[in-house]
């Protein structure tokens, strides 16, 4: 079974790639104003991105327990 931490980092920059730049200035500080503005919305796709993985992992570790059963079924 494949673990998608890394694509599931990889869509949520891809979604959010001038993300940075709006949260923090040249110097590395938080823009506040800026930080504000991303709304419930966002956290909602990040749900939705973190959510197709779960339920691709989940799918892939249903497949490899019914692989397991049936083959101690037939042992």
């Amino acid at each position: 079974m494949k673990f998608y931490q890394k694509d599931i980092q990889k869509d949520i920059n891809k979604k959010y790639a001038n993300t940075y730049e709006k949260l923090f200035d040249k110097q590395g500080n938080k823009v506040e104003e800026e930080r504000k503005k991303l709304n419930q919305e966002d956290q909602k796709d990040i749900q939705t991105i973190i959510k197709k993985y779960t339920e691709k992992m989940t799918s892939e570790l249903n497949t490899s327990l019914q692989k397991l059963v049936a083959s101690k079924t037939i042992a």
